[in-house]
């Protein structure tokens, strides 16, 4: 029992210095988001989904440890995503949602003029709005993903990065076309082109 509670307050003790002389940093970020989705199954308008740029912006925080390279970065982002469906009835499927992304970094040559990175984590998604153009949908108002990147930090402030975004649910849950009796699902795909300032 003792060995227990020594145990329990190095680690309180370990957590409150590493809390204590954490480097937290604020931020403001935007992209572009090159989205798809990818479906399950619809029969010959499978693979008709092309590929449409989106946007997103917002605001972070990191919070880093010193020494170790190691960080955590969360933002709010308000993010807009499309994709468009290239048949003889295209139409186009428009998202607003709020997410937020969680990220665990690792930096190389943390301080350095140019640092470069690599991170990854989940990103959660709100609904806000919809649109899908000549479709009866039936949309997720919530979504997960999970990013993989690279960047690189200019001069302590400047962030740029480069993303990949994996649904890890689904973001269409119901969709057919009118005319149509295929119904299937769907989940988000994306690559995001990230800037950021970081003060």
């Amino acid at each position: 029992m003792k060995r227990i509670i020594t145990i329990m307050i190095v680690v309180a003790a370990a957590l409150s210095c590493a809390t204590a002389t954490a480097q937290i940093h604020f931020g403001v970020r935007g992209g572009l988001t090159l989205n798809n989705i990818k479906f399950r199954d619809w029969g010959d308008v499978r693979d008709e989904f092309n590929n449409r740029i989106g946007f997103n912006v917002g605001v972070s925080l990191e919070v880093g440890i010193p020494v170790t390279g190691l960080s955590v970065e969360a933002a709010l982002l308000y993010n807009h995503r499309s994709v468009e469906l290239d048949n003889t009835a295209s139409g186009y499927l428009r998202r607003d949602l709020l997410t937020l992304p969680v990220y665990a970094k690792f930096s190389l040559l943390r301080g350095s003029i140019v640092s470069p990175y690599v991170f990854t984590g989940p990103e959660f998604s709100f609904l806000i709005s919809d649109k899908w153009d000549k479709w009866n949908n039936q949309f997720a108002s919530f979504t997960t993903a999970w990013h993989f990147g690279v960047g690189i930090e200019i001069v302590k402030h400047v962030q740029v990065s480069l993303a990949y975004g994996l649904g890890m649910s689904k973001s269409v849950k119901q969709a057919w076309y009118d005319r149509d009796s295929h119904v299937t699902d769907g989940t988000d795909r994306f690559w995001n082109i990230g800037v950021g300032y970081i003060f």
